[in-house]
């Protein structure tokens, strides 16, 4: 018999993701129809979800017996009604309904939750104050929602629950950080160097650059001028033209600029043997994890990642990278690196014997077993 469920993301797939927002719901839907799920999609702009939700609806309205297993939803950053910018209000408030109708029908609920931002400064100082005035309750207003409704809340990690209101039943909040594609097999690195001669070490930094959250002088710092050091950056090319000055002076002939996109970064991957995710200080990665340590994981790349992060215990706790607290102690490794060859082909070899256990499958279907034990125990009950 095949297995149905609905999927629910509040927002059109992307034909080219530009952001860990974007890549995750599609990486997540890719991976449960490999798990052989029957999926009734809801995605689109909101006159889609309506029309699709109606006729999901309409259609559980014909039977006493729930045809789906369970519905797993993968919120946006902002509130639908936010991230729409409509004046269909009624529209979008009958939208979160769905959770009410659906748990009604004993269908299991369980939604990822990816980001808390609005929480911090940095969103209140970067928008207009009435846009905050009206924002603001509404992600409180999706949170309580979810508390009520939901069976799962997923997170990217346990630690983002200190920060989240309503939810006081920790059993309910599960950790389902992003996942990771493993590479077609005519993907193979032969950059890494197998012996103990001092070798140049090719590294990437692949992401933001805007201050002060994603600030790269560090890294540029502890790279400038260093004869056995190659570094590579990939960024968006707005925020490269935004914000070259500011980069310019720590500039020199072993920095490259580009601007890859999703298809392009594999090959940058397997030409560089170290990635890097050394961010300057902030409360907001004590549980945020970035989609590119899983990037990385997935092609087989050690990362060098700062400490006190979420990023930081999932490196030491895998033994798939090396945590760093300075630009000093960054400078230093590299340094120690470059010259112990044998040691960067040590982590390699982790990195490829973990990996397997953080594909996006393996993450669907950690998903997928929480809640079908859900509706196992609806149906004896």
């Amino acid at each position: 018999m095949t297995r149905k469920m609905i999927f629910y993301y509040p927002a059109p797939l992307s034909n080219a993701p530009q952001s860990g927002s974007q890549v995750r719901p599609i990486k997540m839907l890719e991976a449960f129809s490999s798990l052989g799920y029957d999926i009734y999609e809801i995605t689109g702009v909101l006159s889609q979800r309506a029309e699709k939700i109606s006729r999901l609806m309409k259609d559980l309205s014909h039977t006493t017996d729930s045809q789906y297993q369970f519905f797993y939803g993968e919120a946006t950053t902002a509130p639908p009604i936010v991230r729409d910018k409509t004046f269909a209000i009624g529209q979008a408030f009958k939208e979160l309904s769905i959770f009410d109708r659906l748990r009604v029908r004993k269908i299991p609920l369980g939604l990822f939750y990816r980001d808390i931002h609005w929480k911090f400064d940095q969103y209140r100082n970067n928008i207009q104050w009435y846009k905050w005035l009206i924002s603001y309750p509404l992600y409180h207003y999706e949170l309580y929602l979810y508390a009520r409704y939901l069976d799962y809340l997923f997170l990217p990690s346990i630690n983002m629950l200190k920060v989240l209101p309503f939810f006081r039943d920790e059993t309910r909040v599960i950790a389902l950080p992003p996942g990771c594609k493993l590479p077609d097999a005519n993907f193979s690195r032969s950059n890494l160097q197998q012996c103990d001669t001092p070798a140049t070490l090719h590294l990437l930094y692949v992401g933001g650059i805007v201050p002060p959250l994603y600030d790269i002088r560090p890294v540029l710092q502890a790279v400038h001028k260093s004869s056995n050091l190659r570094l590579t950056i990939s960024c968006r090319k707005q925020e490269w033209d935004a914000w070259r000055s500011v980069y310019e002076a720590w500039f020199a002939s072993n920095i490259s600029i580009v601007h890859a996109n999703e298809t392009e970064l594999g090959s940058l991957y397997i030409q560089n043997d170290i990635s890097l995710l050394f961010y300057p200080p902030h409360e907001y990665r004590s549980f945020a994890i970035p989609l590119k340590l899983f990037e990385s994981l997935g092609y087989g790349v050690p990362m060098i990642v700062s400490g006190n992060t979420e990023a930081a215990r999932f490196v030491q706790a895998e033994c798939i990278g090396w945590v760093v607290h300075s630009t000093e102690e960054l400078k230093n490794l590299l340094t120690y690196l470059a010259d112990h060859p044998s040691e960067l082909k040590k982590m390699q070899d982790n990195v490829f014997r973990v990996r397997e256990k953080h594909t996006w499958q393996q993450r669907a279907k950690q998903a997928a077993d929480l809640l079908l034990q859900v509706h196992e125990d609806l149906i004896s009950s």
